[in-house]
């Protein structure tokens, strides 16, 4: 009988299992407006471990700062508030998206943004991080409103 396969087998089990269980979808920083310096990003995370997990810091290379943000009502207004952290259930998902939460990217690096490259690392409460590259979406002037027709 040879024993080898099987204990190799459960090895490669226990070592997959160990992966990364926190992940980052769909990553897309917002170029900012000609004259801004601020940019949002926006993404699905993701935690597929057995226990809770806190996003507690995003950093890049290719920007100042980057900080997580919520959208509240406040006595009839919406503001903006920062989040220190961001709490996320096993086995649950949190959306990025216009209008709730996101991430500000402060003084994004415009050739960066222009090439397309840009990296962000996501770090969490547990000590494990995420690396994930961003897609750049461009904002459509104003001027140009998309499904606008002339009757």
């Amino acid at each position: 009988m040879n024993i080898k396969f099987p204990t190799f087998f459960t090895l490669f089990l226990i070592a997959t299992s160990l992966q990364a269980q926190t992940e980052i979808h769909s990553l897309r920083v917002v170029a900012p407006i000609p004259g801004q310096d601020i940019s949002a990003a926006y993404f699905l995370l993701k935690n597929d471990a057995p226990s809770s997990v806190e996003l507690i810091s995003v950093e890049s290379e290719h920007a100042e700062a980057i900080q997580i943000h919520t959208n509240q009502m406040s006595n009839g207004m919406m503001r903006m508030v920062q989040l220190e952290t961001l709490p996320v259930e096993a086995g649950g998902q949190v959306e990025f998206k216009r209008g709730g939460l996101h991430l500000m990217v402060f003084s994004p690096d415009r050739q960066a943004l222009d090439s397309g490259a840009f990296s962000m690392t996501f770090h969490f409460s547990d000590g494990s991080s995420v690396d994930a590259e961003a897609t750049v979406e461009q904002l459509m002037p104003e001027s140009e409103p998309m499904n606008h027709h002339h009757h």
